[in-house]
């Protein structure tokens, strides 16, 4: 019987009984491979068994219905994630677990197939966990179903730009996931030493934890209800806390901040190979095509791009702030983005919020206390106001300068006209025009010595100016004392 017969049988069987349900259940065992759950009988028929098994036979399942539940919950959770095309679930045997995993403690692994699919896979004491009829030991499984899906999500992430035509909003996790990523592949030793506070795992658990309760109080509410809400919210803030503390984690035998750790190791490495950069395109907002990383005034124009360009989203500043900070420091480094954050508030007169936050971040990482560190942050704010201010000063001189080449030359008058003209006396138009004129120039200096005072060199550039209005007036000047020549000597000739 395919999916669709069996589903219109279910359908019509009213009311549902209990060996019309175990029948389902065992079809979708015997399909549980082939799970298709965009097909909409196949998804009737998944749900409605996942749905008997956690209402009506929880507490008393067997291996057939623990395989079902596995494989219903599991495509689920990835269809919510927009991966199920991406995602395969598989439970082995015992032996053919062991033959895969990489300790005997371990219950279910997410392989990374290469190519953007993945391949959850679980191991016999998953199941086992799940025909338990302790509460905790149920939970814990459930917990585990979801968290392999949550790796698989997390590799997809970082592994694509786009997840069915849309844009992947990369964030702060998704780069210290992808970071995460290379680590367990250069340096699985470290990672598996350092497990429990990784980012990656933690934030695995905290949704396969989360994903789990969702699932038992929307289908066994009773079961539910054997669970601490306290003691829950308090798991799930145990993962929260670890995903965004500083841990220390511990690389042979040197015990140090996570972040630095994770950072430099992954630095050595995508320097050498800086084909990671592809394999990975969240890293392109971190590291040159060369493979060197971005240093930080790099990393606020390229911030700044996507904000001019439209292109940032919610998660920009959380993502450009996570590179920034995620970081190890060779020695004199810190120093020198403290230089180089200080030189560019300098220069751009910045007013981002953003920029100041970088910079008590790293004030932060250093032995100042917390007066030395108000007092820097109040320096910095108030040299940013003072770049503002040149910049501003600045501006208004260039436009001042664009309005005087702007005026246009008199056109020269032909002879005729000089001949006819020289000998009429300055009608009242010309003698107010000279006297607009004057006027312009005296306002002008008045502006422009009033800007020289914020100026960079303002002195010296007030005293430039006042020679350029002594130039001018000398030139005129010189232009009465030659007509008032020409116009005696043509009433000389005259007599």
């Amino acid at each position: 019987m395919d999916a669709h017969e069996l589903a219109e049988k279910l359908k019509n069987t009213q009311p549902k009984t209990v060996e019309a349900l175990e029948e389902v259940v065992k079809w979708c065992s015997d399909n549980a491979d082939n799970l298709n759950i965009g097909d909409s009988d196949q998804k009737y028929l998944y749900t409605m068994a996942t749905k008997y098994l956690m209402q009506i036979k929880i507490g008393r399942w067997n291996d057939d219905d623990a395989k079902v539940a596995v494989h219903t919950l599991a495509k689920m959770s990835a269809s919510e994630m927009d991966i199920d095309e991406e995602v395969a679930v598989k439970i082995l045997s015992d032996e053919e677990y062991q033959a895969m995993a990489r300790s005997k403690t371990s219950r279910a692994v997410c392989v990374n197939h290469g190519d953007d699919t993945y391949t959850v896979v679980y191991s016999p004491k998953v199941i086992e966990q799940l025909k338990s009829n302790h509460q905790d030991d149920f939970l814990d499984g459930l917990q585990t179903v979801f968290h392999e899906v949550v790796h698989a999500q997390q590799g997809s992430a970082i592994h694509r730009a786009e997840i069915n035509g849309q844009t992947v909003e990369w964030s702060g996790n998704t780069y210290r996931s992808a970071l995460e990523t290379i680590v367990r592949q250069i340096k699985p030793e470290f990672y598996y030493d350092n497990y429990d506070s990784l980012f990656k795992e933690n934030q695995a658990q905290f949704i396969g934890l989360q994903k789990a309760l969702v699932y038992i109080k929307a289908l066994s509410p009773k079961l539910y209800e054997l669970y601490d809400e306290h003691e829950m919210i308090d798991r799930l803030q145990g993962y929260a806390d670890k995903m965004n503390d500083d841990r220390d984690m511990t690389f042979g035998s040197v015990t140090a901040r996570g972040d630095s750790l994770v950072d430099m190791i992954c630095r050595l490495y995508i320097k050498d190979h800086p084909e990671q950069i592809k394999e990975f395109p969240i890293l392109q907002r971190a590291y040159n095509e060369d493979g060197r990383k971005k240093d930080i005034i790099q990393l606020l124009q390229d911030r700044q791009a996507l904000i001019d360009s439209g292109q940032a989203n919610a998660k920009t500043d959380e993502l450009y702030e996570t590179i920034a900070n995620y970081r190890n420091y060779e020695k004199g480094e810190l120093r020198g983005e403290l230089d180089a954050l200080d030189e560019y508030v300098a220069a751009t007169g910045t007013d981002d919020e953003f920029v100041f936050q970088l910079i008590e971040q790293r004030l932060g990482r250093t032995t100042l206390d917390e007066q030395v560190v108000a007092k820097y942050m109040e320096d910095t704010r108030r040299q940013a106001e003072i770049a503002r201010g040149r910049i501003q000063s600045e501006a208004e001189l260039k436009e001042i300068e664009k309005e005087e080449q702007e005026i246009a030359p008199r056109e020269e008058e032909s002879i005729k006209d000089e001949v006819g003209d020289q000998f009429e006396p300055k009608t009242e138009g010309q003698k107010q025009e000279e006297v607009q004129v004057e006027a312009m120039w005296q306002n002008r200096f008045q502006s422009w010595d009033r800007n020289s005072v914020n100026l960079p060199n303002g002195a010296k550039r007030k005293e430039e100016a006042v020679r350029v209005m002594q130039d001018i007036e000398r030139e005129r000047r010189e232009q009465d004392r030659e007509q008032q020549m020409k116009d005696n000597e043509q009433e000389h000739m005259q007599r």
